[in-house]
């Protein structure tokens, strides 16, 4: 065999373990993107069921402290309190801005702003106090709400928009739709912030309120 066969002989083995070495770091790189992806994922679901439970939670405690202060019969004697969530976390209409932490909150407003489409709420996956019993907004509830007959059997109603989160995820912002009452209800902006590993309400801006 010539030396010139040869050397062709080398260039083309070359060739061929360099492609299948490129072809396994391509694989390698999508496993890891892959990974990376689920791994975003999760962290996001982790720290969206936390704020929710936290929410859900903060309102179970006003809505109880407000029944006291009226010295309603029923708050000495009630044990359970039943909330009705929508569990579409809804897009949001850009009719408002942010007037309290403008320059900390600004991007998190536009991540905000930006979502195009709805997510999901798992109820199962809530942690809430042992008070508060957790249903899902139904076809039958939404009659209810619409014929002023709904408070009758629940104590509050809550709706939740799409949660936005700064890059290090430890900023976010929500939107919150809730009532108690056929004419009491509001919606409103929470500022959070999660600190030591556990996210806190450090602000709420009042959007509507009937």
């Amino acid at each position: 065999m010539s030396v010139f066969k040869k050397l062709l002989m080398i260039i083309l083995y070359l060739i061929m373990t360099a492609t299948r070495f490129i072809h396994k770091i391509k694989i390698y790189l999508l496993i890891l993107i892959l990974l990376n992806s689920c791994n975003i994922d999760n962290k996001n679901n982790d720290n969206t069921y936390q704020i929710i439970s936290l929410l859900v939670n903060e309102t179970y405690h006003s809505y109880s402290k407000k029944l006291k202060n009226l010295n309603s019969i029923d708050s000495i004697n009630k044990k359970e309190y039943i909330f009705i969530i929508d569990t579409k976390m809804r897009l949001i209409s850009n009719t408002f801005g942010l007037n309290k932490h403008e320059e900390e909150y600004k991007n998190v407003f536009k991540e905000l702003n930006s979502f195009n489409e709805e997510k999901t709420i798992n109820l199962k996956k809530l942690i809430t106090s042992k008070n508060v019993k957790t249903y899902e907004l139904t076809d039958e509830y939404i009659q209810k709400i619409k014929n002023r007959t709904f408070y009758n059997n629940f104590d509050v109603y809550i709706s939740f928009s799409r949660i936005a989160f700064n890059k290090n995820k430890d900023k976010a912002l929500i939107l919150i739709s809730e009532g108690n009452s056929s004419l009491s209800s509001s919606y409103d902006l929470f500022y959070l912030k999660k600190e030591n590993g556990k996210w806190k309400i450090i602000d709420i801006q009042n959007i509507s309120i009937s």
